[in-house]
């Protein structure tokens, strides 16, 4: 089994359990420095939060390190109501996100066998969580959205994505991010926005980010990330309103960001044609 070595890694350590029906050993890890995940940077319309790192996953991102091996991720949309017998009669190994607690966690469908579904639990090696967990039909039904997207792999012809233009889009997207974060907390917000802020402003670099930065090895972003951290946290340990540039130093915060643009920066190869990212709605 291939367990999770970095933050939020669930989906990533899937793809590297996938791998292993096709003889690669990988781990998340060499997944995500391999494809060059800690240089990329996007902005979901649809969820209208800032993505960074781990949580970039799906096929169009996990191809780009899977199809220069030959292979390729493929998604397939269910009606939940059909998913057990589509697993039951699966020749592929799966993967597909389940609820848990608060959030969304990626497992691996390994068989059924005894009226249960058993999966591989996606979970750091030094974790306490099961390395299996099994649902019956009615359990399985119970954690899984109305409509299931499941990925599994397959042989495809071998393709060398060109980067250029991901990068390019990445850098844009941080100029708009330190833009629009900047704002943000040069004004009062209410505790209510402060909350709802926290998984669409802060988490992509303050979490996602930062592990990518360790991975890395960026020892000197790793820690002026983690110093505006502790500030940020502090902010949020007080209840109520707040301007958080009263512990957050936006000199600081901008300095952070211009060093992971500078970053990418030197990844690309030719001079890119600058993107332009479609407007708010």
């Amino acid at each position: 089994m291939k367990y999770m070595t970095f933050n939020r890694s669930c989906a990533y350590a899937g793809v590297a359990n996938l791998l292993e029906k096709f003889a690669v050993e990988k781990q998340d890890r060499d997944i995500a420095i391999e494809m060059k995940l800690p240089y990329f940077f996007f902005y979901d319309q649809n969820e209208k939060t800032y993505l960074a790192g781990p949580r970039l996953q799906n096929k169009n991102w996990f191809n780009l390190f899977l199809n220069p091996l030959g292979l390729e991720f493929v998604e397939k949309k269910l009606p939940k109501t059909t998913l057990p017998g589509f697993l039951r009669n699966a020749v592929h190994s799966l993967m597909f996100g389940i609820n848990i607690g608060n959030g969304r966690h990626a497992v691996v469908f390994q068989r059924f066998r005894e009226e249960k579904y058993i999966f591989l639990n996606m979970r750091h090696a030094l974790g306490t969580e099961d390395a299996q967990i099994s649902f019956t039909e009615t359990g399985l039904l119970e954690v899984v959205n109305d409509l299931v997207e499941i990925g599994y792999l397959q042989k495809e012809e071998t393709i060398i994505p060109q980067l250029d233009e991901i990068l390019c889009a990445s850098i844009e997207c941080w100029k708009q991010y330190l833009q629009e974060v900047s704002e943000y907390m040069n004004a009062e917000q209410s505790q209510a926005s402060l909350n709802e802020h926290q998984e669409t402003f802060f988490a992509p670099l303050f979490l996602d980010t930062f592990s990518m930065m360790e991975l890395l090895q960026e020892n000197e972003i790793v820690n002026k990330i983690a110093a505006l951290r502790t500030s940020y946290m502090q902010a949020m340990k007080i209840p109520g309103s707040k301007q958080l540039n009263q512990w957050i130093d936006i000199d600081e915060f901008m300095g952070v960001i211009e060093d992971i643009i500078d970053l990418i920066r030197g990844e690309y190869t030719r001079q890119p044609i600058p993107i332009l990212l479609s407007p708010r709605k």
